[in-house]
């Protein structure tokens, strides 16, 4: 039998599918569409009572309304982050890390989480997109734990 082909299967949807995405897959909630902010949490590591003191919401609205949109937002803001970073280093741990950690000059010193919170995940992801390839370099070796050094061009 001749595969059609637009036909894909589970093997080749495996073979595709970035590191990013099973990831994202492996924070939905069992049975639902929405992402689990205890897996979240978990893959931040990130308690939750923390995270919920972040949103700003009870402790216990973290467990009893995982889907408020107030959380999912943040939620699915802060893995568009990632899916951009992902664009760059494809390294989930440095990239969790540059997201809870890093502070962007151009954006106040604030880290991506906190401009996220505050609603500005669109500004982090302009900043991504708009940076030089130098700026480029340079956070590639922030995310690779290593010292960027800059050469002088020739003349």
């Amino acid at each position: 039998m001749l595969r059609d082909k637009h036909m894909t299967t589970e093997v080749d949807r495996a073979h595709h599918e970035r590191p990013f995405d099973r990831f994202v897959e492996s924070l939905r909630k069992e049975g639902t569409s929405f992402i689990s902010p205890k897996k979240f949490a978990d893959a931040f590591d990130v308690q939750v009572q923390d995270l919920a003191a972040d949103l700003r919401v009870h402790r216990n609205t973290i467990n009893t309304h995982p889907a408020s949109p107030r959380i999912q937002r943040f939620l699915r803001d802060t893995l568009k982050l990632l899916s951009a970073i992902d664009e760059i280093h494809n390294d989930m741990a440095r990239s969790k890390s540059w997201v809870r950690n890093h502070p962007i000059p151009p954006l106040g010193h604030n880290t991506a989480w906190d401009l996220t919170l505050n609603g500005r995940a669109d500004d982090v992801v302009a900043y991504l997109e708009s940076i030089s390839d130098r700026e480029w370099m340079k956070l590639t070796a922030d995310l690779l734990g290593v010292r960027f050094y800059s050469v002088p061009a020739l003349k």
